[in-house]
This record gives structure tokens, C-alpha cells and sequence, in this order.
């Protein structure tokens, strides 16, 4: 039985050719065969409202599961230990978060700030619970029929669900198959720092019509920052009042693709295809004069919400124009026409961390070591970890159509463990010189499990005199 909070479907624009769905109605317009759907909006009722989803265990607990699932991956220490204490003592938590939100009393905690790599990128490290609240408000918004709009856009890529970079990918090769000869690439300036939150909740609350849900929405994506006046000059990147949202938040993406709907569909017009993954586009087109003018519009665009994009002739590093033929990186790889390839630095990369292992491993002095302590870095686990990061970034690539270079990748790495395993003997023998029993030392080098470096056994097991 459906309730009596309003939610809204698209209602097509006179003339143009409807789209069936139970909940959901698209046009297509006559603009062109790259063109995408234009859409208005109508109000339909919903089961039950939005808020009333998320104050319910099973939306919490399934939240949960997907965060401590992505948390047993994080390099973060601090990261893991806070998911760990958190599953300690998970259903109370849990039902803590359930009653707090039951109530109208659930308070947002002051995260922290941390600048990434060399780029000095601003991500926000909420606390778990706030997380928790974060994914559950995200799978109610993925779950509302009427916003499916914002999630089925035929030119974005980027957090959304079945998409992703092979797809943006497969899109570009269909598209310069079909008679593109040019593109624009560039991204938008610091653009979670700049999205204008209220602009974004005032697009979708007609179609949530739910004041309640909307309040702890906005609460949720402005964030307070316990550590600002530590971050010196960079804490301009984490003051968040009307604009901008916090990067490592998993709503931050679905606002960001809610308020550039309207951008997608109006750059994919007639012979123009642009294609975005967050605020990363690429514009395509029949020729250099097409794909700038189309950059203009897309500027003129952006500026409506206060955002900007890098220009290529200002911005090199950034931007990028000229014929498919022409070699330019996009989403971490490089391009040129339909070769597709992981861009020179992931590719270095990867060379470079499989000889960190290496390293590590021969750097072991295993005549010192007297537990299984140094597992990892025996020849059989070096062996083993070095396999398995080369199966993760080949899966990862694995769209890439370039099979001279893995040839050459493959040749460079057999180099290197064929001289590992030189270094490695070398060094077993050297093991059999300094102790005078050395057995043991040559197992834990190898990497074969002692019985002696088993778990210890209790004292009141040992046997007495």
C-alpha cells in the first residue's frame, strides 16, 4: 500500500517518443543520434518515504556490511583498527545508530582531514557510525525510482552502478568508430571542493518531498573538521558551508552526478558526444573547430553552478585537444585512436612496487630471525604476493588492447625474479656459512612452515620436571 508522501517520474516533452517503466517514463529527442534524453519531472507516490527507509536495522547492517567489507582492503591502519573496534560490539552500535535516527537525534562527529599523495588532494576520514548513516542515506537515494534519471545517464561513468572506466572506455571506441575524429579532454577545477550543496538539494526535493530525509542529507555533506588548524594553507579545501563536499564521502560522487545531469544532457547534442566520469569529460566530434566550440559551451555550462574546466592551450597537464590519432591520457590510461593502454605511470607503477618486494626479501637477514615473523618476505610469500598484485593489475586492465605490451611487461618481470632467484641462492648458501646449524634459517627463507613456529602452546601444557 503506498503512502502518502510524494515522489516524482519523468513526463515526456510533446512529440517525442515515450519509454515505458513501471515507475519511470524518459523522452528521446529528435536532436541528433548522439543526442541524450531530455527529461521533466511529475509527482508519483512512494511506499514509504525516504527517512522511514533509512530508520530501519536491515538498511544499517547492510551499510555496515559494505563498509567493513571495503574496510578489510584499506592500507590505513587507523582505518582498519576503527572498523575492527566497531565490529566488536556491532549490534549494539548498530542499534545505537538505529535509535538515534528513530529519534531525530542523530549527530554528525567531526572528521578529519588528510591531504593525499603530492597532489595535496583534500579527503575527509569520517568516524564509522557517520559512514554508516552516509551509505545507508546513499542505497535509500539508489533505491528511489524517480531519481533513476540521475543514475542511468548514457554518457556518465563515474560511481554509478554497472559503470565504471571499461565502460567509458567501450563508449569512446563506439563513438570514434562511428566517424569521430577529434577530442577535447579536460576536467572541472576542484570540483567536490565547489559543488554547491544547496543547488543539489533543490534540485531533488520535489522529487524526494521529504523534509526530514533532505535536513540530515545536507548535515551529512557538510562536515566539520576537527583538525582545520592544522592544515595550514589547505584548510580553505576542507571549510564546508555552502559549497563544497567532502571527497571520501560516498555521497559527495551521487551529488556531484545529480547537479552535472543537466550538463550531460545538453553536451550530448547532434554530432558532439561528451563523455564524463565525475569531473573528468571528453568531448568527441567530427572535427577541432566542433569539439572547442562544444568546450565553450561546456564553460558556459559550468559556470552556471560556479565550476570551471582546464583549457588545453592554458592547462597542458590538464587539458588536451587535437585528432583521435594523436596520443592523450584519459581515466589513467593512454589513448591513441583504439589503442588503449595503462597510462606510463601506472605501468611504472607497478615495476616499481613488484621490486620493492624483491628488495625486501633479500634485504632479510633470515639468520636473525628466530619466528615466522618475517614470513612475508621468504621466497615462496615474496613469490606468491608479487603473483597476486600482477593478477590485480592485469584484471584491472584487462580492457587494455596493447598485447605487445604485455609481452614486454611479462619479459621485464621474468628478468627480474630470474635474478631474484639467483640473488636468493646466493644468499642460502651464505645462511649455510655463518650458523653452524642452519636449517631452520633456510626454511624460514624459503617459506615453508616450521612446526616449531606454530602457535604457542599455553605453560600449564608444558610438560614438568
Amino acid at each position: 500500500m503506498r503512502g502518502d508522501v510524494k515522489g516524482y517520474a519523468v513526463v515526456p516533452h510533446r512529440g517525442a517518443q515515450q519509454v515505458r517503466h513501471p515507475e519511470v517514463r524518459e523522452t528521446i529527442g529528435k536532436s541528433g543520434r548522439n543526442a541524450v534524453p531530455t527529461t521533466t519531472i511529475m509527482a508519483v507516490s512512494h511506499p514509504s518515504s525516504p527517512i522511514k527507509k533509512l530508520r530501519t536495522r536491515s538498511i544499517l547492517q547492510s551499510a555496515w556490511d559494505h563498509i567493513y567489507s571495503n574496510g578489510q582492503h584499506s592500507k590505513s591502519p587507523e582505518t582498519k583498527q576503527a572498523i575492527n573496534d566497531f565490529k566488536r560490539k556491532e549490534s549494539a552500535n548498530i542499534d545505537r545508530i538505529y535509535r538515534a535516527l528513530l529519534k531525530g537525534q542523530y549527530q554528525f562527529q567531526p572528521a578529519k582531514g588528510v591531504l593525499l599523495e603530492k597532489k595535496k588532494r583534500p579527503v575527509v576520514i569520517s568516524v564509522v557510525s557517520d559512514r554508516i548513516v552516509q551509505r545507508a542515506q546513499l542505497q535509500v537515494l539508489q533505491g528511489i525510482p524517480s531519481l533513476d534519471p540521475f543514475f542511468r545517464t548514457p554518457n556518465s561513468f563515474g560511481a554509478l552502478e554497472n559503470c565504471g572506466v571499461p565502460k567509458a572506455i567501450s563508449s569512446y571506441l563506439k563513438v570514434i568508430r562511428n566517424g569521430a575524429t577529434h577530442f577535447y579532454k579536460s576536467d572541472i577545477q576542484n570540483f567536490f571542493t565547489r559543488i554547491p550543496r544547496p543547488k543539489v538539494l533543490e534540485i531533488i526535493e520535489p522529487i524526494i518531498n521529504d523534509r526530514d530525509f533532505l535536513t540530515l542529507l545536507d548535515k551529512s555533506t557538510n562536515t566539520e573538521i576537527d583538525n582545520l588548524s592544522r592544515l595550514g594553507d589547505y584548510k580553505q579545501y576542507f571549510e564546508f558551508n555552502e559549497i563544497g563536499t567532502p571527497q571520501g564521502c560516498c555521497l559527495s560522487p551521487l551529488l556531484g552526478n545529480i547537479l552535472l545531469h543537466n550538463f550531460d544532457q545538453k553536451m550530448n547534442k547532434g554530432d558532439i558526444v561528451c563523455l564524463r566520469y565525475l569531473d573528468d569529460f571528453l568531448i568527441l566530434g567530427p572535427s577541432g573547430k566542433a569539439v572547442h566550440a562544444a568546450f565553450r559551451k561546456a564553460k558556459k555550462l559550468l559556470a552556471i553552478y560556479g565550476l570551471s574546466a582546464y583549457e588545453d592551450n592554458v592547462n597542458p597537464e590538464k587539458a588536451k585537444s587535437g585528432q583521435i590519432l594523436q596520443a592523450f591520457e584519459y581515466l589513467g590510461l593512454d589513448i591513441c585512436g583504439e589503442k588503449i593502454l595503462p597510462a606510463s605511470k601506472a605501468r611504472n607503477n607497478i615495476l616499481t612496487s613488484i621490486k620493492q618486494m624483491l628488495k625486501e626479501s633479500l634485504t632479510t637477514n633470515f639468520a636473525e630471525v628466530h619466528d615466522n615473523s618475517k614470513k612475508d618476505h621468504s621466497l615462496v610469500k615474496t613469490l606468491g604476493r608479487v603473483s597476486k598484485k600482477l593478477q590485480g593489475w592485469g584484471n584491472q586492465y584487462y580492457f587494455c588492447n596493447d598485447d605487445k605490451l604485455w609481452n614486454s611487461m611479462d619479459k621485464q618481470i621474468s628478468e627480474l625474479i630470474k635474478k631474484h632467484l639467483g640473488e636468493y641462492k646466493i644468499r642460502r648458501e651464505k645462511l649455510k656459512k655463518d650458523l653452524p646449524i642452519s636449517w631452520k634459517a633456510e626454511r624460514r627463507q624459503l617459506g615453508i612452515h616450521l612446526l616449531l613456529d606454530s602457535k604457542k602452546r599455553p605453560p600449564e601444557f608444558n610438560v614438568t620436571k
